[in-house]
């Protein structure tokens, strides 16, 4: 990371992590985009909309982005979304 002038991170814990070990970098945070994998081909029986985070859970994965946002959400759309956390975790 000597040579970079610019570092681009994903969450927030990583952006703190390079903070201190770049102290004279410019460290962006900008989550990873969606990506839009079309129209479902299953209809819901429920009208209940699911999110998975899924694979190990790390630090550098965004996981407080969809927390924040399950948080902001909860109140307007009680009842009608649901959020799996599924992984491995080492702590």
């Amino acid at each position: 990371m000597s040579w970079c002038k610019n570092i681009h991170i994903f969450s927030k814990t990583q952006k703190a992590i390079f903070k201190k070990l770049y102290k004279n970098k410019n460290i962006l945070n900008v989550p990873l985009a969606l990506k839009d994998f079309g129209k479902s081909r299953k209809e819901s029986t429920n009208n209940v909309i699911r999110f998975l985070f899924f694979g190990a859970i790390r630090e550098n994965k965004g996981l407080e982005y969809l927390i924040e946002a399950t948080n902001k959400l909860s109140d307007k759309y009680k009842g009608r979304f649901k959020v799996q956390i599924v992984g491995k975790f080492n702590e």
